[in-house]
């Protein structure tokens, strides 16, 4: 068996998409409003938020979507297609279990929305005046379609089935293209893993040699991709199992509060993290910020 056809038995393809109601509505005699006030034609379109202030009840669905496409995207490796990503068949059980229990919380949050939607179109009207329509508001049975998850998983491409009825020259070229496409699929998948063990690192690595603040998330942002790593190396690369399991060893031991007080673990990590994320940028052939400077404002881990 060829390493690629081992590798295609380790994954699958994955999407996760969830839908809910955007609590938003263009608005054709508003627009004409502002058009005629200002005497120019198509130079926006209103749209106006049907529930004023976002209601919490609305919000935590709205949050809850948003943090489970991130646990999914933690959880899977980029791929060449839009909505789809790669997910290695020793993560498939975990999430789809996860998945069926954040659903039903999911429906949870959508149950006590409703409950509350009466009494949210009351407050609208008040709180919207004339701009407040009706039939902006779905009816409660048809507001409860608009919301769901849905999880998906579909086979990993394999050219030598793709066996439908062509002129056998034409056949090869289209099982050449697919063979293409999966071996750039499965690099990039690959790069997307060596990326974020890599970020990770050397953001720890700026943090604890610059002056700024150190954030506890600066370590577990690292923690959390060494702990994924064996489940999402799905070629089974053995200098990324040995790198991270360093880093694991050297660079996670201590939290945030020991490397804020204590000078000297402070300074061993930091030669470390520079060291294991030099390292990495010379095998992975990526850019190494060796000024080890951050601007704290732009900090996207801090937290």
């Amino acid at each position: 068996m060829s390493q690629n056809a081992k590798i295609k038995e380790n994954v699958m393809l994955a999407s996760l998409n969830f839908s809910a109601w955007t609590g938003r509505r263009f608005d054709n005699r508003a627009t004409a409003t502002v058009e005629n006030s200002v005497q120019i034609r198509k130079v926006g379109r209103f749209n106006k938020a049907l529930m004023p202030g976002k209601p919490e009840s609305f919000d935590a669905i709205l949050k809850f979507g948003t943090n489970l496409r991130e646990e999914f995207n933690k959880c899977t490796l980029e791929y060449q297609q839009l909505g789809v990503r790669l997910m290695p068949v020793s993560v498939y059980m975990e999430f789809a279990e996860k998945i069926r229990a954040k659903t039903i919380e999911y429906h949870r949050l959508v149950d006590t929305f409703i409950e509350e939607y009466p009494d949210i179109v009351s407050e609208s009207q008040s709180r919207l005046g004339p701009l407040f329509l009706d039939e902006d508001y779905p009816d409660v049975f048809d507001l409860r379609k608009k919301f769901g998850i849905r999880f998906s998983v579909l086979p990993f491409p394999d050219a030598e089935r793709f066996g439908v009825s062509l002129p056998e020259i034409e056949l090869q070229r289209v099982r050449k293209e697919i063979e293409d496409h999966i071996d750039d699929s499965l690099k990039l998948a690959h790069l997307d893993l060596q990326r974020r063990l890599y970020e990770a690192t050397l953001h720890l690595a700026q943090r604890v040699n610059s002056e700024g603040r150190l954030y506890n998330s600066s370590i577990e942002n690292l923690r959390e991709i060494i702990t994924l790593l064996p489940k999402l190396n799905f070629t089974e690369d053995e200098y990324l199992t040995e790198i991270a399991n360093r880093a694991s060893r050297e660079l996670t031991v201590f939290n945030a509060d020991v490397l804020r007080t204590d000078a000297a673990i402070r300074a061993d990590v930091g030669s470390k993290a520079t060291e294991i994320a030099k390292n990495m940028s010379d095998y992975f052939d990526m850019p190494f910020d060796n000024s080890l400077l951050l601007d704290v404002a732009s900090d996207p881990f801090a937290a």
